[in-house]
């Protein structure tokens, strides 16, 4: 082999080593990796700031309006969701062109699941789909996208499908799913998320989170859409902490 080639070939091998060592230290650096390049976070966070698209976290929405007297009710899945998505659509749509997009969290304990008798368990399926479409037609005259996380029981005999930490997991962030897929989809539309929640624990949601269904309810469809979201599939290894807006900076 020549010197030039040798050269060359060490060349190569330096640059090689100095990716890799930049790539291990990006999170130290302020440095994040989006679609096979470095961004810096500044401008990840400058992006997600500019976007035409915003995620709501509506429990914690609704707890805000609650308190500051902007809206009356009850909290979980009642009349107060739907008012609060009814009372702050139009407002988080101005200065916006994209997508407003609500996460409701449903209980971690349903109805349905505690019931034997067939009566019952008919009742509690009516109840839900009454749930369904109130989403449905708030979804409809709010023209903002919703998204109920509901909580997945697994059948007789199959694992629940938790990361290798889920034995650890904490009560809250196994309850976390509705923060995890707030995460998700502001991920997926380079947007930031509206909440008081700091989600400090974020990283560790993806291990400790269940697997749990997703109810999508649009404006410009007649039925709900359904999905299946596993927090440890390879699919959400990329998913980090959102970009978070204030209640005040959004006018609420």
């Amino acid at each position: 082999m020549s010197r030039g080639a040798l050269f060359l070939v060490i060349l190569v091998c330096i640059i090689a080593a100095g990716l890799v060592v930049m790539l291990r230290r990006a999170p130290l650096l302020g440095v994040g990796v989006v679609g096979g390049a470095l961004v810096r976070r500044g401008a990840v966070r400058r992006r997600a700031e500019t976007s035409p698209h915003l995620v709501v976290d509506t429990l914690n929405l609704t707890h805000h309006l609650l308190k500051s007297k902007q809206i009356d009710g009850d909290v979980p899945l009642g009349c107060s969701v739907l008012d609060a998505i009814d009372f702050s659509a139009a407002r988080l749509r101005a200065g916006r062109s994209g997508r407003i997009m609500f996460v409701v969290k449903d209980r971690d304990s349903r109805a349905r699941e505690a019931v034997s008798d067939a009566a019952a368990r008919k009742d509690a399926l009516a109840a839900d789909a009454l749930s369904h479409a109130l989403f449905q037609a708030c979804a409809r005259r709010s023209g903002a996208h919703i998204y109920v996380v509901e909580n997945y029981r697994p059948a007789p005999g199959e694992k629940a499908g938790l990361g290798q930490e889920g034995a650890r997991k904490t009560q809250h962030e196994a309850a976390g799913r509705d923060d995890f897929y707030a995460g998700v989809l502001a991920w997926q539309h380079r947007c930031p998320v509206l909440t008081a929640d700091r989600m400090r624990d974020f990283a560790d949601l993806r291990h400790h989170v269940a697997p749990f269904i997703v109810w999508e309810f649009a404006p410009h469809r007649a039925r709900p859409e359904k999905n299946f979201v596993n927090p440890a599939a390879v699919a959400y290894r990329a998913v980090r902490a959102p970009v978070r807006v204030a209640f005040a900076d959004a006018g609420l």
